[in-house]
């Protein structure tokens, strides 16, 4: 293995997914404060799809809107970082702003997307709402992310590679963190 060819994708592939892992996880994080409570209401409208619900009232109206809001976010903190060569990286897509704004909202939407999917089946296959389903709780926002990202810009398949197996530890420290300081019930 290729250690100086590697060790340089790792960091293009943290820096590439930002947007997906910011658009993910802002949802929790907005939940809990009261001004955006108002928001809460579940994106299945608590319709059942078997008998179950569709998604659960884990997805809400709020994460969808506040989830991309601050991809883009991170997409102009991107950009800024690569047009100051602060960072140095050799995708054309963060030379110009809207390129990048682009991206980083598919990036938060897709990440979303990816969430939900994951928990229509989780849904369906009678997993209890914020309990555990490994591996599909830390690899369902890279999935969605690229998914909806690659016809707009695709970094290469070592990238997608690189971030379904890192991207987990990321999730997992995250996840870690928001249970510690009580944003989430369990660690995953």
């Amino acid at each position: 293995m290729n250690f100086a060819y590697l060790l340089p994708k790792i960091g293009e592939a943290f820096f590439f997914f930002v947007p997906a892992f910011i658009g993910n996880c802002t949802p929790i994080i907005f939940g809990k404060l009261k001004p955006f409570s108002n928001w809460n209401a579940p994106m299945d409208f608590y319709k059942t799809f078997r008998g179950k619900r569709i998604l659960g009232s884990h997805k809400t109206i709020r994460g969808f809107i506040v989830g991309p809001l601050f991809a883009l976010f991170a997409g102009l903190v991107q950009y800024y970082l690569v047009k100051n060569s602060i960072v140095n990286i050799d995708y054309n897509v963060y030379q110009s702003l809207t390129p990048t704004l682009i991206l980083s909202f598919l990036m938060g939407f897709g990440a979303l997307i990816g969430d939900s999917t994951k928990s229509f089946f989780k849904r369906q296959s009678n997993v209890a709402p914020g309990k555990p389903w490994i591996p599909f709780d830390l690899i369902d926002f890279t999935l969605g992310s690229a998914a909806l990202s690659f016809w707009f810009f695709y970094p290469g398949l070592t990238i997608y590679i690189i971030g379904i197996i890192f991207n987990p530890i990321y999730s997992l420290i995250s996840n870690a963190f928001s249970k510690l300081v009580g944003l989430k019930k369990t660690w995953i």
